[in-house]
């Protein structure tokens, strides 16, 4: 066997594992499950934050004062929360968990369960409400 054919068959085993290992690596994720829920997003003139949730929380507004940039808050379907408390479930609203922080160019959404997204990142004009939902920003 000469060495161009010799390595042309080392290129071709290692074409084909790691196109093997990129086929198990992707059937090893798994889909989020959806949680279907509506919150408006709004920034004041006083450097406050107001979430109202129209659908799939117990809550109707939370609002906070995000002064301290690196200050990052965890919200549910019931309200306030730590991202690593165990999750009560309650089959009439979502099961969804994000986090929000406030940072020099706007807000960071981190999406960690219940949404099709993992971060959205924008900056509104005080008083401009932004919808975002299980999908994103919305209208």
């Amino acid at each position: 066997m000469n060495k161009r054919t010799y390595s042309l068959k080392i290129l071709l085993v290692v074409f084909l594992i790691t196109i093997s290992n990129l086929n198990l690596l992707a059937q090893e994720t798994k889909p989020t499950e959806l949680s279907e829920f509506l919150v408006s997003v709004e920034t004041t003139d006083h450097k406050e934050i107001k979430l109202k949730c129209t659908e799939g929380c117990a809550w109707k507004t939370l609002t906070f004062n995000l002064s301290d940039m690196n200050s990052i808050q965890a919200i549910d379907e019931f309200g306030m929360t730590n991202k690593n408390d165990e999750n009560k479930k309650d089959e009439n609203l979502s099961d969804f968990l994000i986090t929000m922080q406030r940072t020099d160019n706007g807000l960071i959404f981190k999406g960690l369960n219940g949404t099709a997204w993992t971060d959205l990142r924008f900056s509104l004009k005080p008083n401009s409400p932004q919808l975002i939902d299980e999908m994103g920003m919305t209208d």
